[in-house]
């Protein structure tokens, strides 16, 4: 898709590939989307080179971009989709619509909102992760992992079965070291060592 950047040069996505990348379309005639530039500033600053975000606005002028921008994407480009080509790709089904695409060009997942919003670790984690492994969401692969685990104080029940409190425990432990990006097997490993 050939984008532009705020000083009208243009700009293909695939000048980005071999890395992960959060996508981010949005537009500003769009109600609904935040002038979210800063925010996107402060975590491409976080991440560095581990990823690039890219900002891609859709159906506002060039003008209108470069002034809501003002500056505040030194460490990530803002582009804009001129002709629509990009989300003509991507068919994004709002504003604004983000994408998790992992260093193979591999799109894990997407999300509808603001980034600013949500909680965005588990989709930052599965684009990191080199061996390109993906799941649904940290709450089904959470629930598939302790199902696989016995609990500690129930007879004959899984930690994803059992209400009590250690299994609880062990349910919150296997979310965190999902959303840090470890692997299923790693995290059987470190119940099991546990």
């Amino acid at each position: 898709a050939l984008l532009f950047d705020l000083e009208g040069r243009p700009v293909r996505l695939s000048e980005f590939s071999g890395k992960p990348l959060i996508l981010r379309f949005s537009s500003r005639t769009c109600s609904y989307c935040y002038d979210d530039f800063g925010f996107l500033e402060e975590l491409q600053r976080r991440y560095g080179d581990d990823l690039q975000i890219i900002a891609v606005e859709v159906g506002a002028p060039l003008a209108m971009v470069r002034d809501a921008a003002r500056g505040r994407n030194e460490s990530y480009p803002v582009l804009v989709d001129v002709q629509g080509e990009a989300a003509e790709a991507y068919k994004p089904s709002g504003a604004p619509q983000n994408y998790f695409i992992n260093a193979q060009g591999r799109l894990l997942s997407r999300t509808l909102g603001e980034l600013s919003e949500m909680d965005f670790r588990a989709h930052v984690a599965q684009i990191l992760r080199e061996d390109g492994y993906a799941f649904g969401s940290v709450q089904e692969e959470g629930k598939a992992i302790a199902s696989q685990v016995r609990c500690q104080e129930c007879q004959g029940m899984s930690a994803w079965q059992s209400q009590a409190p250690s299994a609880w425990q062990m349910r919150e432990e296997i979310e965190a070291m999902l959303e840090a990006g470890r692997t299923r097997d790693e995290i059987l490993d470190a119940l099991v060592d546990q």
